[in-house]
């Protein structure tokens, strides 16, 4: 009995590593996410966002969870339907808010394939209108995600922004390009190589007469905006200073292990070189007396019985 029980352990757990392993090598990432926003006369934003997955694996469902807090207020999102860009499919979804939390979970059915799905949805206040400028700032990209090989992001005001256009970009990843239409009808943003611990936000500064319909606001302007801006890039300044000073120091200190191991080996590793080339072994390889070979051949104190040898 007590083998038959081992035996049926056994195979039991053979069993769950059977079922466990296709889950252990599951992985996905995201070749392309495409955003455009619309922004709209009431300082609302309308979004197309196509999101590739690329599958290893067996997957059926996926969430990207958005805060709906930011430095600037609150802001409400609401989602309206998630299609297969590809094939037309229109995909079942839940919304889930928790705190300032809004989560989105969509089920489907994809297997070592890459997927695009195409995500609408509105942002509510999405644009603060203040005196002398409006603004847009939004996190397009959550902090929390799969590597990502390209973003790509268009900003199209509701009318053209001849008077006032700037965009920047937030992000820990490389430095991408940004394009403004001559005409100031739209931004494009492309960044590459999203790590996926790095959010990716977007600020546009646009003229607010194009937002008639948007609530006009106090406590910002234009010059204060700016003003937080050059401390976010102070500070992410201050940051890749610190990085690149803890690169040197450690490279300093590398190379100063590596000079201490070569004198040191050199010093106390080798053996003194010895003046001798004879052919034959007939006399003691260095000018020394007879009388101390035995305390080179013992290495410690002399018997002087041995010194008549």
């Amino acid at each position: 009995m007590r083998r038959l029980a081992l035996l049926v352990f056994l195979l039991v757990v053979f069993l769950l590593v059977l079922t466990a392993l296709p889950a252990w090598t599951k992985a996905y990432d995201h070749p392309l996410v495409e955003q455009t926003f619309r922004l709209l006369p009431t300082g609302e934003a309308e979004v197309e966002e196509v999101r590739a997955f690329r599958f290893d694996g067996a997957f059926s469902w996926a969430t990207i969870t958005r805060t709906i807090r930011g430095q600037y207020g609150r802001y409400t999102l609401d989602y309206h339907s998630v299609w297969d860009v590809d094939t037309g499919q229109s995909y079942p979804f839940q919304v889930t808010r928790e705190g300032d939390d809004v989560t989105l979970r969509w089920t489907y059915a994809a297997r070592d394939a890459t997927t695009r799905f195409l995500i609408r949805y509105r942002i509510g206040g999405a644009v603060q209108r203040y005196g002398d400028v409006a603004q847009f700032y939004w996190q397009a990209v959550e902090g929390d995600h799969a590597p990502i090989d390209r973003v790509r992001i268009t900003i199209l005001p509701p009318a053209p922004s001849l008077a006032l256009f700037k965009v920047f970009v937030h992000s820990r990843a490389a430095p991408g390009s940004l394009e403004l239409a001559p005409d100031g009808s739209r931004a494009v943003v492309t960044q590459r190589g999203i790590p996926e611990t790095s959010f990716l936000e977007i600020r546009a500064l646009l003229d607010p007469a194009i937002f008639p319909r948007a609530r006009v606001q106090s406590g910002q302007t234009y010059e204060s905006l700016l003003q937080d801006e050059r401390r976010q890039a102070g500070r992410e300044l201050r940051l890749r200073r610190l990085f690149l000073l803890g690169i040197g120091l450690a490279a300093l200190v590398t190379l100063l292990l590596v000079v201490g191991y070569i004198w040191t080996y050199r010093r106390y590793g080798q053996e003194p070189p010895v003046a001798y080339d004879a052919l034959y072994e007939r006399e003691p390889p260095r000018p020394l007396p007879p009388a101390v070979v035995p305390a080179i051949m013992t290495q410690g104190k002399v018997n002087r019985n041995d010194l008549p040898r």
